[in-house]
């Protein structure tokens, strides 16, 4: 599998908020991390604190579980009502 580059990594996961971590296979928020890691054998990269990985060589990308809401009112998810983003 070839290895994304920083900017593909970035893009990717620009709308989510949450995704599953391929390390620890748990759900991880994500909302605050703006930036990924790669290793030095170029084969995983890590968001933010280097223990949420999110993408790897055998897997690809983790999955997104939940997606950013940019709406003011969101009716939908009721994003805004219950939690900060």
């Amino acid at each position: 599998m070839t290895t994304p580059t920083h900017e593909e990594i970035k893009k990717h996961f620009a709308n989510a908020k949450e995704i599953k971590c391929l390390n620890f296979k748990v759900i991880v928020n994500i909302n605050h991390v703006d930036s990924f890691t790669l290793t030095e054998k170029g084969d995983a990269y890590y968001a933010g604190n280097r223990l949420i990985m999110a993408w790897n060589s055998v897997n690809g990308y983790a999955e997104i579980t939940k997606l950013k809401c940019n709406k003011k009112d969101c009716k939908k998810c009721n994003c805004n009502k219950n939690e900060t983003t």
